[in-house]
Order: C-alpha cells, then structure tokens, then sequence
C-alpha cells in the first residue's frame, strides 16, 4: 500500500467508529437526533447496528463527515480560547410515567455558559449555504434546550460560502417529545423517505413501493 492509501485507510476506520461507536444504540435511550428525523431510522438501526456505514458508504459522503469533524473540532479549539464553553457534554433527562420508562440523551456541539444559564450552540458544515435553516436542526436545537432549560439556543452554518446563524426561540416540550416516541410521524419531515440510505430496509417504505 502506498502511504496515501494508509492514510486514508486511517480516516475510514476513524470515522466508522465514529459513527457506530459513539452512541450505541439502546432500546430505553432515545438520542436528539433520533427524535429530530424519521423515527423509523431509529428503529431499524436497534434491530441492525451495522447499518449505521451506510451513512457514509460513498466516498463524498466520507469527504462530508471529515469536513463536518474538523470543523467542529477546529471551531470548538478557537471559541474556547476566548469564551467559558463546554464541548459535547452529554446530557440527560428521563421521560417516566405510567407508559414510558426512557431516557432523552443529547450532545451538543458547544454549551456556553451565561449569566448561570446554559446555552446550545449546533455547529453544521453544510456542503451549501441554506437560506433557512434545516428543520431537523431546529428541531435538534430545541432538543438540546429541554435538556439544559437554556432560555434560548443557536443554529450556525459554516460553509465555503460563508456562514449563517439563526437565534432557536421556539421550544419543545415533554409532551411533545412523548407525542414522537409513542404516536411517530413517519416521515417527520417532507422529503425524508426519498433521500433516507435505510429506506430498503423500512416496512412502511417496502409497502409503500410493492
């Protein structure tokens, strides 16, 4: 093998860790993302971990999760120098009652600290500069300010093309959250089933398209 190819050997064993390894799948855990896209996705990697690769099976895909890594990792080195961050903290909140028994898990990029309170900061690296900002991410944004009662949380894009930042006024609340464990829109968002890698694995799509 040449050296390139043992780097990039490297990076792909990097980021399949990264994206099988770093939130193990759990059926009482339920992580922000999961509940900020079609839930069936969920479901499906809980029956079958290993099609997490998926998400990264071309190798644009894999150029756009190396991007997404090193501009969080550079963005969250340079903030911290000057601001009192946390990074990726992973927080938890428990949903029990008398049908639930389950855990909400985030890890925002960035958690500021203000005037006591904490604040959410969801750092993307689109590879295009949207006009507006993606519901999914809202909806991760509004996530994470449940887990932390923050007052207020932030939505930044950075791309070739500049960056865009949005101030997340909106909330969610538990019940809400409880509405999209037990009575799932699927597809949550307009779109989702078309772009989704799992959607040969997925009943309702299979039904869907006999």
């Amino acid at each position: 093998m040449t050296i390139p190819d043992v780097i990039i050997e490297v990076i792909v064993k990097h980021l399949e860790h990264k994206v099988v390894k770093e939130k193990p799948r759990e059926p009482n855990v339920f992580w922000a993302i999961d509940l900020s896209r079609c839930i069936q996705i969920r479901n499906i990697l809980i029956e079958k971990p290993e099609l997490e690769k998926l998400f990264i099976e071309k190798e644009k895909e894999k150029a756009r999760m190396l991007t997404g890594l090193a501009v969080h990792k550079y963005l969250s080195e340079v903030i911290s120098e000057e601001i009192d961050i946390e990074v990726e903290p992973r927080c938890e909140k428990p949903i029990k009652d008398h049908i639930l028994n389950v855990k909400i898990v985030g890890k925002p990029d960035i958690v500021i600290r203000q005037d006591g309170r904490l604040i959410p900061v969801e750092l993307k690296a689109p590879t295009r500069l949207y006009s507006l900002p993606r519901p999914e991410h809202v909806s991760q944004v509004m996530i994470y300010k449940w887990l932390l009662d923050a007052p207020t949380g932030y939505l930044m894009y950075f791309s070739h093309r500049g960056w865009k930042w949005w101030e997340i006024t909106g909330f969610i609340t538990t019940e809400e959250i409880r509405k999209r464990i037990l009575f799932p829109k699927m597809p949550l968002w307009p779109g989702e089933c078309e772009r989704c890698k799992l959607k040969r694995y997925c009943p309702k799509w299979l039904h869907r398209h006999r």
